[in-house]
């Protein structure tokens, strides 16, 4: 089972050494596993203590971050314990399942997923693919800041999760179709410094888990915290520093790269060299 923790993982200074990166996955790591698909859908999950997600397998690369409490994760067979800080890789046609640890608390989680090129749809709320599934909410569509309190929850998996949908199943695949996994960290930007301007070729998340910022997208200002979901476009030009000098932010970060797009080179912000 391919799970990756960032207590296994130092950070590295990067954006010109304002920022401290933990890579989960490197840049273009997945590219070769991944490439051609599209972005399937961002979301969070919550299992509830005594319930569980039953086994089921989708053709996608999922993935899940562990936000807060400790589940029983299994990929084909092969059982772990995981927790905060914990993220899973589950590989397309995986039988995989969660559930909490114990029956007094739940295991919530901060999943996405890249679709495989020419895979039917997925029908999420039975486990299904082929048919026609239940078209999901895009109440946030259209919009670079999106969080779990603006989203109504609904029952999935057979009604053994609760999914708060914040990018509905389908919503950004025409956008990121022929794609690939570019990258999966954590980072943290100490108070008074700042991740200066930049722009990249995908389609990239920042999700708040400590602190609070502001994030800058073409000239905006808006305020960041714990629990809100930053969509920044492709080649959008973008940075992010804490709210004042005395604290520091962190967020959990993917991307999805776009069709034919070439090698970044994030730790110095420019193409990289090929």
């Amino acid at each position: 089972m391919d799970v990756r923790s960032i207590a296994d993982r130092p950070p590295r200074m990067e954006h010109e050494g304002t920022t401290a990166v933990w890579w989960m996955y490197d840049a273009r790591e997945a590219f070769a596993q991944t490439t051609g698909g599209h972005l399937e859908h961002v979301c969070e999950l919550e299992i509830a203590g005594g319930s569980a997600l039953h086994p089921h397998a989708h053709p996608t690369h999922e993935y899940f971050y562990v936000l807060s409490g400790h589940g029983l994760m299994s990929v084909d067979g092969e059982r772990r314990e995981i927790g905060p800080g914990e993220l899973v890789s589950v590989p397309p046609g995986a039988v995989h399942s969660l559930a909490p640890v114990t029956e007094h608390a739940p295991v919530h989680c901060l999943a996405f997923a890249v679709g495989v090129a020419g895979a039917p749809a997925v029908d999420y709320a039975g486990d299904g693919a082929g048919g026609a599934p239940a078209s999901r909410p895009a109440q946030l569509a259209g919009r670079r800041y999106r969080a779990r309190r603006d989203v109504a929850p609904t029952p999935e998996h057979q009604g053994s999760a609760t999914v708060w949908w914040l990018v509905a199943p389908g919503e950004l695949a025409e956008q990121t179709a022929g794609g690939h996994l570019e990258l999966t960290n954590e980072w943290e930007v100490a108070g008074g410094g700042a991740v200066h301007t930049h722009a990249h070729p995908t389609v990239e998340f920042y999700y708040g888990l400590t602190g609070r910022g502001i994030m800058t997208i073409e000239g905006e200002d808006h305020e960041v915290g714990p629990g809100d979901l930053v969509l920044i476009p492709p080649d959008a030009a973008h940075s992010i520093c804490p709210v004042n000098d005395n604290a520091p932010i962190r967020c959990f970060c993917f991307a999805v790269g776009l069709a034919g797009s070439t090698a970044y080179d994030y730790a110095n912000d420019h193409a990289a060299i090929a």
